[in-house]
């Protein structure tokens, strides 16, 4: 089996899911701002949902928070409108979540200002992307180099899921 490949982290091209079997599950989004593809999500764990598990169950995400060392869903396209890397995801919207697991590489929203090296640990940072960090709160290692580039562009990175 052969999985499709983006040359750069600005591409253009609408793939998330590089490597790997992972699930996909649909959910609405808790979150105030609006997110985008390549997001990082986590099961809403609210009190209305106390039996809330990493496998979508849930039927609310949020968006991920920096600081924790835990498994993420990353927003994935929906392929009933045709929307593309920069289309939003608002609050109330039913959105595709892939959950990815140990080996999955992902292309996931990696912070504007941040350049990263390969096999560089990638933690959460604001909004549901990612940067350089601690490997003992890593969730993924950068498999590729991308230096800061436009902040006008959606810039994402290559991730492998620890």
């Amino acid at each position: 089996m052969s999985y499709p490949i983006r040359n750069d982290a600005n591409s253009t091209s609408n793939v998330i899911n590089i490597a790997g079997n992972m699930i996909k599950r649909e959910a609405s989004l808790r979150s105030q701002a609006p997110l985008t593809p390549g997001c990082l999500v986590t099961p809403y764990l609210g009190s209305a949902n106390s039996s809330a598990s990493l496998s979508g169950t849930t039927g609310e995400v949020e968006v991920a928070s920096p600081g924790a060392n835990l498994s993420v869903g990353v927003l994935d396209l929906s392929s009933a409108n045709g929307m593309n890397l920069t289309d939003e995801y608002h609050q109330g919207d039913q959105v595709p979540v892939l959950y990815p697991t140990k080996g999955c590489i992902v292309n996931v929203r990696l912070e504007t200002s941040a350049s990263i090296s390969a096999n560089q640990p990638l933690v959460i940072a604001e909004g549901g992307f990612v940067t350089s960090g601690e490997l003992i709160d890593a969730i993924g290692v950068a498999r590729e180099d991308v230096t800061a580039g436009d902040s006008e562009l959606p810039s994402f990175i290559k991730m492998e899921v620890l």
